[in-house]
């Protein structure tokens, strides 16, 4: 996030600073704070707000627009961890257990836009002055070159669209970032790598093909992220196999087309959508019963050795199932820390 922009890295660390002295404060589940659900959620505000709502240098009404910007980061970060906490134990506790994922940042964002909105504390146009129309949910602005303003497609343009959805998650529109995401997730599991860019190459390639009035949006990579977002939580909660890859892919298609529709109802009010088709489509897979679970969270490499090495049936998992609580999923288990880099000898 430096790297792309020193604002949005500073946003980062203020949030995720808020998000830890607020989780202390209202005594959060210890084990939300070591995995990092309790502070992600912050994050993803943080940066996200920088990003596309209060990106401007103008003066509000009341006060500038940099002064409304980190007071409402703040704010909002704060809120979201106790949101995460609330959310977590409401949906850990249904049956199948379904995480809370990024329901506490679009709540609050969605809040937080209208909220500004409505008071007049915004810019005109905010989040939309470096697009050609009025309802991207991240500015668009591009990396390299000049993008075609024709109807035919550039797959070489898709394919860097797709590499640039790996950092829209956080409203970036960088390669290098989106380059170290992909770095990232691949140190950790090269099987959610894959996962994540399949699924942005995927929506991006679909949305090509569905309208012309899409391929800006998939060149900067905004029809991908939402699908890197449903993808990987797809491969990272469900045990890998044949079954969950197609899972994913028909997610990721639905995903595409909850974006669509979203980039439509919401073009009038010029509100961002942020990540609600990611969330709309993963909550409702997430929560069916059926598919394949691991009993511990850790990562899918190991969790499909968990599952070859079981006697027992996991459709279901055994144990609370969220953002807050990722070491409780099993009775079998000590902590997610510990077990997270137990690999076993097969792998």
């Amino acid at each position: 996030m430096l790297i792309a922009s020193p604002d949005l890295g500073a946003a980062a660390l203020l949030s995720s600073t808020i998000s830890i002295i607020v989780a202390l404060a209202t005594k959060h589940p210890r084990e939300g704070l070591t995995c990092g659900g309790a502070g992600f959620n912050a994050v993803l505000f943080g940066v996200v707000m920088k990003a596309i709502v209060l990106n401007s240098d103008e003066e509000t009404n009341s006060f500038p627009v940099a002064v409304v910007t980190w007071v409402t980061i703040s704010i909002g970060a704060a809120v979201t961890v106790i949101l995460t906490n609330g959310l977590g134990s409401l949906l850990g506790s249904a049956t199948p257990a379904v995480p809370c994922l990024s329901l506490p940042f679009n709540m609050v964002a969605v809040v937080a836009t209208l909220t500004l909105t409505f008071i007049n504390e915004l810019p005109q146009g905010h989040g939309d002055e470096q697009s050609d129309v009025n309802f991207t949910s991240v500015p668009s602005n591009h990396s390299d070159g000049e993008i075609a303003t024709d109807d035919e497609i550039d797959y070489g343009l898709l394919l860097q669209g797709s590499l640039l959805g790996m950092g829209q998650i956080t409203a970036i529109n960088d390669l290098a970032c989106s380059a170290l995401v992909v770095l990232a997730m691949m140190l950790f599991s090269p099987l959610l790598a894959l996962s994540a860019f399949s699924g942005s190459l995927i929506a991006t390639l679909f949305a090509s093909l569905l309208n012309a009035s899409l391929l800006e949006y998939g060149y900067n990579g905004l029809m991908g992220y939402n699908a890197v977002l449903t993808a990987s939580a797809i491969m990272f909660f469900l045990v890998p196999g044949w079954k969950s890859v197609i899972i994913t892919f028909m997610s990721v298609v639905a995903t595409l087309l909850a974006q669509i529709a979203f980039i439509w109802a919401f073009s009038d009010i010029s509100l961002p959508y942020f990540s609600l088709p990611f969330l709309v489509v993963s909550l409702g897979v997430l929560g069916s019963r059926g598919p394949p679970r691991p009993t511990v969270l850790t990562f899918p490499e190991h969790h499909i050795a968990q599952w070859k090495g079981s006697a027992v049936s996991l459709s279901a998992p055994k144990a609370s199932l969220s953002l807050v609580s990722l070491s409780q999923q099993s009775l079998h288990s000590s902590t997610l820390t510990e077990s997270r880099w137990r690999r076993t000898p097969s792998l």
